[in-house]
């Protein structure tokens, strides 16, 4: 079950079955099909390579992302009405966990703050969908979130100025926000799939090479009296070709997943 979810590479897809897949298995009890969920949640990013690794990113790979995801959380503070949305997204799109230390930090904060004035669990059922999330809307975050950091958190502070107080141009970042935030979430999973295409042909080459040194230590070893040489040559041609299929079918389903996101990048600029 968790190798064919890790198959699906649309996040939106995998959450929407891990959900279902949890419930089923719950029995229809809420606490223990959260755990379910978070349980096999957890495998299938195992399964898939989380892509937590910097082995994999390529030269401005950090900046964009950076930019990204302060446009996510600028969104997260200036437009109260989408803040149920974002969860939601985010949980969908399996980038609840953000990159760069300093957003890491900032969206704990964030969650905190929430969580405290409007009671705990709540954050958890917006970001599954089962509540519409309206009360997120009320709270004063950037005043709420300055008078906290300004307490516990000064350096955080100096360093989220520009997130909690923007510019003219960051301003205009937030016309459009619904558009703003499709175009921001394609770019962050647009990331996490690029550098699981890269890692994923780096395994297909490491994998093959193995594969190969072990059909040739098979052939070596065995005896010459054991069946037609010619039949265990095919066996072992077969062997490797079903390692370089599964690779390649991995490989080609993420690239077009990538075109898909390309294209909701696409209509964000149009």
């Amino acid at each position: 079950l968790v190798e064919l979810l890790g198959k699906l590479p649309q996040s939106a897809l995998r959450s929407h079955y891990l959900q279902r897949v949890a419930e089923r298995l719950s029995g229809g009890q809420a606490r223990m099909a959260l755990q379910l969920e978070e349980d096999l949640r957890q495998q299938v990013k195992g399964q898939r390579w989380h892509g937590r690794s910097s082995r994999h990113e390529q030269p401005g790979d950090a900046s964009l992302r950076e930019r990204a995801e302060a446009q996510l959380l600028r969104l997260y503070l200036h437009v109260p009405s989408l803040r149920a949305t974002i969860r939601q997204e985010l949980r969908q799109r399996e980038l609840e966990d953000f990159g760069l230390p300093h957003h890491r930090k900032l969206w704990a904060h964030l969650s905190a703050l929430e969580e405290d004035n409007l009671g705990v669990g709540l954050l958890e059922n917006i970001s599954r969908g089962s509540e519409p999330g309206d009360q997120l809307a009320d709270l004063e975050l950037p005043r709420l979130l300055s008078d906290l950091l300004l307490i516990e958190d000064s350096p955080l502070l100096q360093r989220l100025t520009a997130l909690l107080e923007p510019g003219e141009l960051q301003q205009l970042g937030l016309v459009n926000p619904s558009d703003q935030l499709r175009g921001t979430t394609a770019s962050l999973e647009r990331h996490r799939v690029l550098r699981r295409c890269r890692h994923l042909l780096e395994a297909w080459g490491s994998q093959r090479l193995q594969s190969l040194e072990q059909c040739i230590a098979m052939l070596l070893e065995s005896k010459e009296d054991e069946g037609d040489a010619e039949t265990r040559i095919e066996a072992l041609f077969q062997r490797l070709n079903a390692d370089a299929l599964r690779f390649q079918e991995l490989y080609y389903t993420e690239r077009q997943y990538l075109q898909q996101l390309d294209q909701q990048r696409c209509r964000q600029s149009a």
